[in-house]
């Protein structure tokens, strides 16, 4: 099988610390094979071509974003990945999209296609907070998690995909929330075997 891509979010706006990328940071450092880890960019632009790259050239086995949800208090697990930028929120490139179509003529929607059930299940066992949601938002983590799908479904690839939001975190203290990222990463690894 090949390597499963993580991917987090380099810090933005008022966020100087962003947990996504602390966590894939870190998985990357644990050095296990089954993992390729990486942070993206907080730009619209770069972004969204990046992952599609990567998804192209590397061909992972499945694919698990990250982003930061600063007010949140659980592991949020998304559904859906829509086809809309609509954030007053300006990128690191100071761009700011306002209810604009991601890719033109593609689905409004798209649903993970992560074991999310598992993965909540597993989280709770750990005694972890966590929760589903119907919307990765309007900034840049719901632009990627809609670009990687639809570059999967262009390109055939039949491959897991999906995205799950991190609460805020200070830096050195990413407990529990690597725990519950890495148990929904054991939970796709066993359904891929």
């Amino acid at each position: 099988m090949s390597p499963i891509l993580v991917t987090g979010f380099e810090r933005f706006g008022a966020h100087d610390h962003n947990s996504s990328e602390a966590i894939a940071l870190a998985l990357e450092a644990a050095g296990d094979p089954r993992f390729t880890c990486r942070v993206l960019p907080t730009s619209y632009r770069r972004a969204g071509e990046l992952i599609e790259t990567w998804l192209d050239a590397e061909l992972p086995g499945a694919v698990v974003m990250l982003g930061l949800a600063a007010r949140a208090e659980a592991l949020r697990l998304e559904r859906f990945a829509r086809n809309r930028d609509h954030s007053e929120t300006a990128d690191n490139d100071g761009e700011s999209r306002l209810d604009r179509a991601i890719v033109r003529a593609a689905p409004e929607v798209y649903a993970s296609t992560l074991p999310l059930e598992r993965c909540a299940v597993a989280v709770r066992r750990r005694g972890v907070p966590v929760e589903f949601s119907e919307s990765a938002g309007g900034f840049l983590c719901n632009h990627v998690f809609f670009r990687a799908r639809h570059r999967l479904e262009l390109t055939n690839q039949q491959i897991p995909c999906g995205f799950l939001h991190v609460p805020a975190t200070r830096p050195g203290e990413l407990e529990p929330w690597l725990g519950a990222v890495s148990e929904c990463l054991r939970v796709l690894v066993e359904s891929l075997e």
